[in-house]
């Protein structure tokens, strides 16, 4: 959003991640994307290695085929509502991709 609206034109640097959460997904699919330096912050320990594995290996995947992002019929309480939920791949280039996925 913030790249649509122009309030910016790169690729964030620091993403910091604020939970309780089942998995560190939007740390890792941060770091696929863009970010050097990732911060998660939850109120509770509970940190599942095999799972974080797991969710790694599917967003390896998601992010290979460029695959579209959920919309509000797959996600309806998430929000803001997006003008349009294809891979950013305007943002997410084929090169950068292939940097970050080999």
């Amino acid at each position: 959003m913030a790249y649509e609206n122009k309030l910016t034109q790169s690729l964030p640097g620091t993403v910091a991640e604020l939970g309780p959460g089942k998995s560190l997904g939007t740390v890792l699919a941060a770091l696929i994307s863009s970010a050097h330096t990732c911060y998660a912050f939850d109120v509770v320990q509970h940190f599942d290695k095999k799972r974080n594995l797991k969710v790694f290996e599917e967003l390896i995947d998601l992010f290979s085929r460029r695959e579209n992002i959920p919309d509000e019929n797959e996600l309806p309480r998430v929000k803001p509502f997006l003008k349009t939920y294809r891979f950013p791949s305007h943002i997410l280039t084929d090169a950068h991709l292939t940097e970050m996925l080999d």
